[in-house]
C-alpha cells in the first residue's frame, strides 16, 4: 500500500500559495508605482547607495532653491546698481551743458529729479518685501531723505543712510560662499554726497540757479564735474563688479541645476522598476498564484477515505 501524508502535502501547497501571493502583491506594486520597493528594504543591495545619493540630492535641491532665490533678488540689485550708475553720468551730463551753455535754467529740476530716482534705487526692495541694500537689516528703510532740503539739515549725509554694516553673502556650492551684495551706504554714499553740496549752494547767497551762470555759479559747476568723475568711476565699476556676482550666481545654479538632473536619472536607475520586466512578473506570479491556489483547493477536498474509495479498498 502507498503511504498518503495528507498533512504534509497540505502544509507545502500552503507555503508555496503563500509565497506566491506575496510575489503577487510585490509584483503588483512594482507594476503600479514603477518603483522597485515602497520600503528601504525593497532596493536590497543598493540600497546604502541609494541612501548616499538621495543625501545628496536634498542637499543639491537646497541649494538650487537657494540660488534661485539669490538670483531673483540679484535682478533687482542689478537694476538698481545700473540705474545709480546711469544718474550719476546724467548729474555729470547735465553739469556739463549747464556749464556749455552759461545757463543755469532748469538745472534745479533736472537736479532733483536725478536725486529722486537715486533714493528710489537705494530703497531698492526684493520679491519678499526685504530692502536690497539693507546691510542685514532687511525691514529698515537703507536711506530717509526723500528730498534734497533733507539734505541739508544734517553735517554729514551719512546720517540719512540707516543701514547695517553685512553685506550679503550666499553659499554657490558645497564649498564655496561669495558676497553677493552691497550695502546702501556703499553705493550711494559720495553720490548723495554730490547731491548735498549743490543743494547746500543753491541755498547760499551765490547759488539760486537760474538765467546765465554767475562767475561763482560757473566755478561751482565745473568743481563739482570734476568730483563726479570720482562718483561716476566708482559708480560704474560696482554696477560691473554686480554684474559679475550675478554671472557667478547664474554660473553656479547652472552647474547646480545639471547635477540635479544627473542625480535624479541616478536615483531613478536604482529605484525604478522596469516596466517591460514588471509586467512579466507580474504575469508569472499571478499565474504561479492560481496554480497553487488550484493545487490547495484541491488537497483541501482529499482525505484518506477518498483515495481508498477511489482505490476500490472500501466495498
Amino acid at each position: 500500500m502507498q503511504p498518503v501524508s495528507t498533512s504534509a502535502a497540505y502544509q507545502s501547497v500552503l507555503t508555496q500559495l503563500i509565497t506566491s501571493e506575496n510575489n503577487e502583491i510585490s509584483a503588483q506594486q512594482q507594476a503600479s508605482s514603477g518603483k522597485l520597493g515602497d520600503t528601504l528594504s525593497g532596493f536590497g543591495s543598493q540600497t546604502g547607495s541609494l541612501v548616499a545619493a538621495q543625501s545628496v540630492m536634498t542637499r543639491v535641491n537646497g541649494l538650487v532653491s537657494q540660488l534661485n532665490q539669490t538670483s531673483t533678488q540679484l535682478t533687482f540689485q542689478q537694476t538698481a546698481l545700473t540705474q545709480i550708475s546711469t544718474i550719476a553720468q546724467q548729474l555729470k551730463t547735465d553739469l556739463t551743458e549747464s556749464d556749455g551753455l552759461g545757463s543755469g535754467d532748469n538745472l534745479m529740476n533736472q537736479v532733483q529729479g536725478l536725486f529722486s530716482q537715486a533714493v528710489s534705487a537705494l530703497n531698492t526692495q526684493n520679491p519678499d518685501g526685504s530692502y536690497t541694500f539693507s546691510g542685514g537689516q532687511t525691514s529698515t528703510q537703507p536711506f530717509t531723505a526723500t528730498s534734497m532740503s533733507d539734505l541739508t539739515t544734517q553735517s554729514s549725509v551719512s546720517s540719512f543712510f540707516q543701514n547695517g554694516d553685512l553685506a550679503p553673502v550666499s553659499r554657490i556650492d558645497d564649498n564655496t560662499t561669495i558676497q553677493t551684495g552691497f550695502t546702501a551706504s556703499t553705493v550711494g554714499q559720495s553720490l548723495m554726497g554730490i547731491f548735498q553740496s549743490i543743494q547746500s549752494f543753491q541755498q547760499s547767497a551765490s547759488g539760486n540757479f537760474g538765467g546765465t551762470l554767475t562767475s561763482a555759479q560757473q566755478t561751482f559747476v565745473e568743481n563739482t564735474m570734476s568730483q563726479l568723475d570720482a562718483v561716476v568711476t566708482a559708480s560704474s565699476n560696482t554696477a560691473a563688479q554686480g554684474g559679475d556676482i550675478q554671472n557667478q550666481v547664474t554660473d553656479a545654479l547652472t552647474t547646480q541645476q545639471a547635477r540635479q538632473t544627473t542625480l535624479q536619472s541616478v536615483i531613478g536607475d536604482m529605484s525604478n522598476a522596469d516596466a517591460a520586466t514588471a509586467a512579466t512578473n507580474l504575469t508569472q506570479a499571478q499565474t504561479a498564484f492560481s496554480a497553487a491556489a488550484q493545487v490547495f483547493n484541491t488537497l483541501k477536498g482529499m482525505s484518506l477515505l477518498n483515495y481508498m474509495s477511489s482505490t476500490g479498498t472500501v466495498g
